[in-house]
């Protein structure tokens, strides 16, 4: 539930940047989402794995030091890969249908219908990769403390 609390603020982000590159006959963020979004969202799903490989460690070894159970951390870390998985896999279905012909017949409603919808997967996937991210910040933190307990 919390998820979908949160995709449905970028939603409404990539409504509004849809909006406004419509107002402002703009086609920059289409045409580059629709050509780069599966190429990002793969790049960032690699990011993100490579910097949760380095929370593990250090989770490991503040757990080891000081005596700290992460149950709960490791199934979030899974979750946000596998909320990764799924946004590329929607990416594919929403650009499969954007090509197409047959799904929506009106040229506005399918430009709004599908450019909000990549443009909210987009603003999700940025807000993921930052999610994850500050997290190595909290374990720095951390790690910051121990070592001031220590001296």
């Amino acid at each position: 539930m919390e998820n979908i609390k949160g995709f449905s603020l970028y939603l409404l982000l990539g409504i509004l940047a849809a909006f406004v590159s419509k107002i402002i006959s703009s086609t920059f963020l289409e045409t580059f989402l629709v050509g780069n979004l599966i190429i990002i969202q793969i790049t960032l799903l690699a990011i993100n794995i490579t910097i949760i490989s380095l929370i593990f460690t250090k989770i490991k070894d503040i757990s080891e030091a000081l005596k700290i159970s992460f149950v709960k951390t490791t199934p979030e870390l899974k979750k946000s890969i596998l909320e990764q998985i799924i946004l590329i896999i929607l990416t594919i279905v929403l650009l499969v249908f954007y090509q197409g012909e047959i799904l929506v017949n009106s040229p506005e409603i399918k430009y709004y219908l599908f450019n909000s919808l990549l443009n909210g997967v987009f603003f999700y996937v940025i807000y993921l990769l930052f999610d994850t991210g500050k997290a190595i910040f909290l374990l720095i933190e951390a790690e910051n403390k121990q070592n001031n307990k220590s001296e």
